[in-house]
């Protein structure tokens, strides 16, 4: 009976395969297992001499291939002169299946672990080289296209040649970080907070060993999986596999008038520990058209949008008219991050990794309303919900992180506005996902309801709790104290940030006023309070 019902299957496969139909001669029907997956296949060829000769004299013949294998599937419509061996094989293909890594196991190479995809496209082979021309390959959201040789005559096979499309979409790619597909992981986290965002599962290392591969890369465009951040457009590099070390090389990604570059490298010829290594700098980045998400009580409108996508200066005139379409945060973007770590999953290579990180944004300016919320005042942060919010310039925004043992400590974190001066220290821990972070806000005004304590940011990734230090509050005299004693060892960290002159001078002058003594205002609110 279930003999029957394969042949059935495989009857059916083959009825829906290209030009079933309108050959006569060979037909060879096959059923059973391939590495614990069932198999069912037919092929038809016009006549018998392609089952009995594979001579470079004899010339192909038309023949049709319908091949399954577990969920995955083949189909072939060409010609071929060995037509069990596929020689001089030339056909039209269609590839179905629920990962590119199912396949590659099949054939014996090595390809990411994907969404299920769909394949059409030109495979050719000439004695032992495999030629592939992808015309479209759809995974997920992504569309891409592109043109491969794969040689199996050398000692470990190679795979050559160029990567091309109009999107790739990184969450389809997510299950080869380790990651649920993206439906599943949506699922899992409406179940509970309590799952890990950063992927436990083991990557496939002992795949590297499979083969070497050189592949030039270019997208139109690469989405980062969220409609509030801009897609990187476009992106350029090499992929690189060579005796067990995957890099990716001249990495040029451009976004919202900046880009991107650097490199990748995972050496995992230590198949139990793999080492990771990342260098990459990002400039030029304007963070209005980075960061899209727009804010409905601004009474201003993008400062970038309508001139970046070529809008006409009348419209653009129209459009700073409008309230609540400006951004929550606007300037240029730049930094830098060295990172090395060790393990065989994206968890275990955050809990270990070592480097530094840094960051800075000129030209800046910040939502009014962001900032008074930051220092909790009642007051203004009140009445901006009223009126509107507007935006005040940003003297100065700079960040580097120490990373040490998958722990990132701020060694200078600091944020100046006309309105007040906020300063963060704490850690983040990837070892367990945590976070324990503090936020000091020095005002630089006066507000009789202003609850300017510290702000505690705690919790895990998943779910992140702000809180307020409620035993500071209102003893704003003794928070400032405070701030100036963490600042004072901060300003002299400035010189590990790789700012401009002026920016380094800007932000030393903003850690200058923090160090200080605290506005006369400040001290009287709290002389008040003694009395």
């Amino acid at each position: 009976a279930a003999a029957a019902s394969a042949g059935r299957q495989a009857a059916a496969a083959a009825s829906a395969a290209p030009g079933a139909a309108r050959l006569a001669g060979l037909h060879i029907d096959a059923r059973g297992s391939f590495r614990g997956a069932p198999l069912a296949a037919r092929l038809q060829a016009s006549g018998l001499l392609p089952l009995a000769t594979s001579s470079a004299d004899m010339p192909p013949v038309p023949m049709v291939l319908d091949l399954r294998v577990g969920q995955a599937r083949l189909q072939l419509d060409g010609s071929a002169r060995d037509v069990l061996r596929l020689t001089a094989l030339d056909a039209r293909f269609a590839l179905d299946g629920p990962s590119l890594a199912a396949i590659g196991d099949v054939l014996g190479a090595t390809l990411p672990s994907t969404a299920p995809f769909s394949m059409r496209g030109q495979l050719s082979k000439d004695g032992a080289v495999w030629g592939v021309g992808v015309a479209n390959l759809v995974v997920g959201k992504s569309r891409l296209r592109g043109d491969f040789r794969y040689d199996t005559t050398e000692a470990v096979p190679r795979l050559t040649g160029a990567l091309a499309g109009e999107r790739l979409s990184l969450p389809d790619l997510a299950p080869a970080l380790g990651a649920k597909p993206p439906q599943r992981a949506k699922s899992k986290a409406a179940r509970g907070a309590r799952d890990r965002l950063l992927p436990q599962r083991d990557f496939d290392v002992p795949s590297l060993r499979a083969m070497n591969a050189d592949v030039k890369l270019s997208i139109d465009s690469v989405a980062l999986g969220t409609e509030e951040l801009a897609n990187f457009a476009p992106l350029q590099g090499r992929v690189r596999l060579q005796d067990q070390v995957l890099q990716i090389e001249d990495l040029v990604a451009r976004n919202s008038g900046g880009e991107l570059r650097g490199a990748l490298t995972l050496d995992a010829r230590s198949e139990k520990q793999p080492l990771w290594h990342a260098d990459v700098r990002w400039s030029g980045v304007q963070l209005e058209r980075f960061v899209k998400t727009r804010n409905p009580r601004s009474k201003e409108a993008p400062r970038t949008a309508g001139k970046a996508a070529g809008t006409p200066a009348s419209k653009t005139a129209k459009q700073s008219a409008a309230p609540g379409q400006g951004g929550y945060v606007s300037g240029v973007l730049g930094g830098a991050a060295k990172l090395r770590g060790s393990g065989r999953s994206v968890a275990s290579m955050m809990a270990s990794l070592d480097g530094s990180a840094q960051a800075w944004v000129s030209d800046g300016r910040v939502s009014h309303l962001l900032v008074e919320l930051s220092g909790i005042d009642l007051a203004e942060s009140l009445g901006l919900l009223v009126t509107g919010d507007d935006t005040l310039p940003v003297r100065c925004a700079v960040a580097r992180f120490a990373v040490k043992d998958g722990v990132a400590r701020p060694e200078v974190a600091v944020i100046d506005t006309p309105d007040t001066t906020l300063l963060v220290t704490g850690e983040i821990s990837l070892v367990d996902e945590r976070l324990a972070l503090d936020v000091a806000a020095r005002p630089k005004d006066m507000s009789l309801v202003a609850l300017r304590g510290p702000v505690h940011v705690r919790g895990s990734f998943g779910k992140p709790q702000v809180e307020l230090d409620k035993a500071r509050m209102g003893l704003r005299l003794a928070a400032a104290a405070a701030l100036a004693v963490v600042a004072a060892p901060v300003a002299g960290l400035l010189a590990l940030v790789d700012l401009g002159e002026s920016e380094r001078a800007v932000c030393g002058d903003a850690l200058a006023q923090i160090k200080g003594p605290a506005p006369k205002q400040l001290q009287g609110e709290v002389a008040a309070k003694k009395k």
